[in-house]
């Protein structure tokens, strides 16, 4: 495979994504870097570059809202070289989008490759990437079936399910969400930057910048923006 690796030429672009703040604090990202460092190492790559996305889903659909990813896939696709990512799913957990990933990069003469997975070792090969991605997919239909029938369980039961979203807070009955006053401010600060048209990313560097935790202590990222926004909006339909 090292010398398959020498007919793209030598240079390594990563990719190192993660999708909640939580695992910006827990190092996943860190982790992330030092497997395609070292696996650039082994193959004798003179030059590395990695790209780093944070708080961004691998969902369907999300491959060109991804800026890093797209820098990325500009990157390797010039230099013709390997895209290395620690495992498969950190590029996409669709199938369908595996495959418009694979004939991207296959049509510039590049490879991907990831240093570790389901599998062992470093694994190249659009084949593995591709059946990697379907299974993926599977897994997330089956949680989200089990997820639906266990909050309609805890509905019937009158007990609250998930997470609350900015903006809100648990009632005395344990139940009911209702609003927090001291979030307000806030979270009606993000709706009117909404609806001015600024961007998830634009509102969550804003808050950022301002130093104001998000939900549980963490950092704003798009997702976080847009989940309470989306929140805040079913809320007050069903109210």
């Amino acid at each position: 495979m090292i010398t398959e690796f020498s007919d793209y030429g030598r240079d390594v672009v990563g990719y190192a994504r993660v999708s909640t703040a939580q695992q910006v604090t827990n190092k996943s990202l860190s982790r992330q870097q030092r497997d395609i460092q070292a696996g650039a190492e082994l193959l004798g790559s003179n030059e590395l570059r990695i790209y780093v996305e944070e708080g961004q889903s691998a969902k369907a659909g999300t491959l060109k809202t991804r800026r890093e990813l797209q820098k990325a896939l500009s990157d390797v696709c010039e230099c013709r070289g390997l895209l290395m990512v620690r495992n498969f799913h950190r590029l996409t957990r669709s199938k369908k989008d595996a495959r418009m990933l694979i004939d991207q990069i296959n049509e510039a003469g590049c490879k991907i490759i990831a240093t570790t997975n389901e599998l062992s070792g470093l694994i190249f090969g659009d084949w593995a990437f591709e059946q990697l991605a379907g299974l993926n997919e599977w897994r997330l239909k089956q949680l989200a079936e089990q997820t639906t029938k266990a909050a309609a369980v805890k509905k019937m039961q009158g007990k609250r399910w998930g997470r609350i979203s900015y903006g809100f807070e648990l009632a005395d009955d344990g139940a009911r969400l209702v609003l927090s006053e001291s979030e307000q401010r806030i979270l009606n600060l993000i709706l009117d930057e909404h609806s001015k048209k600024e961007s998830f990313g634009s509102i969550a560097r804003l808050l950022n910048s301002w130093r104001v935790p998000a939900k549980g202590g963490g950092m704003w990222y798009s997702q976080t923006v847009k989940n309470a926004i989306q929140f805040y909006v079913r809320w007050k339909a069903d109210s």
